[in-house]
């Protein structure tokens, strides 16, 4: 340190984005941040290994159109999340989460964002099953 001021530590306030982005990436889970009309603004590199959609290709889909949930499942989650009322601030479903070879069932811990800025959503897969609808083929959110 200069002038026997104290050297900054690491990890300190300017480290925090890329600690975080560091912690996110390295996550097991696939974590969705989904802006205030349920569309995807981040997708951590685990989402590739839930759905097979690369990251870049779910940015700005939205949960609406089907691409990621059975439809089944999409409506107990859209209520957890508290996309058609007041709604929980954090919600824990077992939904079918679609992906290129089909689906698997996963926990989905949704929480909501302080004041309208959206959701994070949470997916940790917990097994395959088969579904009759067809998955919507990668090609699709390109």
């Amino acid at each position: 340190a200069v002038g026997g001021a104290p050297a900054a530590a690491p990890g300190g306030p300017g480290d925090a984005p890329d600690a975080l982005a560091a912690v996110l990436e390295s996550l097991g889970d696939a974590v969705l941040r989904l802006d205030a009309s349920l569309r995807v603004a981040f997708a951590s590199r685990a989402v590739a290994e839930l759905t097979g959609y690369a990251p870049h290709q779910v940015l700005g889909q939205s949960l609406a159109d089907g691409w990621l949930l059975h439809p089944s499942d999409r409506v107990a989650l859209f209520e957890a999340l508290g996309a058609r009322g007041g709604g929980r601030v954090r919600a824990l479903v077992r939904v079918a989460a679609r992906g290129v070879d089909g689906y698997c069932w996963a926990d989905a811990l949704g929480s909501r964002l302080p004041g309208a800025a959206g959701y994070t959503l949470t997916l940790r897969e917990r097994e395959w099953r088969e579904k009759p609808e067809t998955p919507t083929p990668a090609s699709a959110l390109a």
